[in-house]
């Protein structure tokens, strides 16, 4: 009838975040947890939970560890999720440079840190291996040797990269609890607390670090675990024979119903207070333990990711992981 109508449509959308997708899962099916420290973290706990995901190259598999408060370059706080890769990628030393080949438990200069965040993310490598470090112990102490070898095919391809955020990591220190008395304990809560606090070895080490490619923490470990002695200590079930002057590590509870038990050794990024050199570990046979940073073990990187990363398909079964995008 010669009439006209002139308007506009908007339409209020905001996508489902990978943190907001895992924060509204059923707890019980997908095996989540929301743990007992201040912050309140929601985990990935047990055996077999629904957390993988489809990251760094085609095919490979990390898996999430959960849902944290992190800090990103610019102080920003941000609830992020965390993964770590389901496979090692080789045996190296956390730190064998200085300190008369025992290398120093100061991430922020670290060899395996300048590897992870160098070597790692290079997409440019085109030889077969690069050399890492991986110096190892004799009769006259550690021996240095940077003959480590890592395949470029491992590196983390350029589109996961963008998915990754520069965040600030925790490196406090912590030590054992009754140290004169064997076997020592660890306390989960107490390990948590020292990693997030401001005792470093003889006041003179950071206590955060920033960057991209960092480790589990010891605690993390822990918390992934659903047996009630780990839950108090990271080293229940150990036992020591002083007249032998031998140690059990047959009957470790942290082992229990923990899909971060790899059955080999590996390291986290969690330095040991009482040398300049030690770092925590976890054993094959799943103790929680220090050793020296040259020392060789398994390598499982860790990142966080931004916080507005999405889940386009996949339930976080290891048949069906999470694929994720920008």
């Amino acid at each position: 009838k010669g009439k006209s109508l002139t308007g506009k449509i908007v339409v209020n959308y905001e996508p489902e975040t990978i943190a907001k997708t895992l924060a509204k899962l059923d707890l019980t099916t997908n095996g989540l947890e929301v743990d007992d420290t201040d912050d309140q973290n929601l985990r990935y706990v047990g055996a077999s939970p629904k957390n993988y995901v489809e990251f760094g190259n085609t095919g490979e598999l990390w898996r999430i560890i959960g849902v944290f408060n992190v800090k990103d370059s610019t102080g920003k706080i941000e609830r992020k999720v965390k993964l770590v890769r389901d496979e090692s990628l080789g045996s190296f030393s956390w730190d064998a440079t200085g300190n008369n080949n025992y290398g120093y438990n100061d991430w922020t200069e670290a060899d395996l840190m300048k590897e992870l965040n160098g070597d790692y993310l290079d997409t440019t490598l085109t030889a077969n291996k690069t050399n890492w470090y991986n110096s190892y112990w004799t009769s006259n102490g550690p021996v240095f040797s940077q003959t480590g070898v890592f395949n470029y095919t491992k590196t983390i391809k350029s589109n996961y990269q963008n998915m990754i955020s520069e965040s600030v990591w925790n490196i406090g220190r912590n030590t054992y609890s009754n140290p004169s008395s064997v076997p020592y304990g660890l306390p989960l809560l107490d390990q948590y607390n020292k990693e997030r606090g401001t005792i470093t070895y003889q006041n003179s080490r950071p206590t955060v670090w920033t960057g991209k490619v960092g480790l589990i923490y010891a605690s993390d470990y822990g918390f992934a675990s659903t047996n009630s002695e780990c839950r108090e200590n990271l080293r229940a079930g150990i036992t020591y024979d002083e007249a032998n002057n031998s140690w059990d590590y047959s009957n470790v509870k942290c082992k229990t119903d923990n899909w971060l038990f790899k059955n080999n050794w590996f390291w986290t990024l969690s330095p040991y207070f009482d040398y300049s050199s030690n770092v925590f570990i976890v054993r094959g046979g799943g103790a929680v333990v220090n050793d020296g940073a040259y020392n060789l073990h398994d390598v499982l990187p860790a990142v966080f990711l931004k916080s507005d990363i999405l889940i386009v398909s996949g339930n976080g079964e290891k048949g069906s992981p999470y694929k994720l995008s920008i």
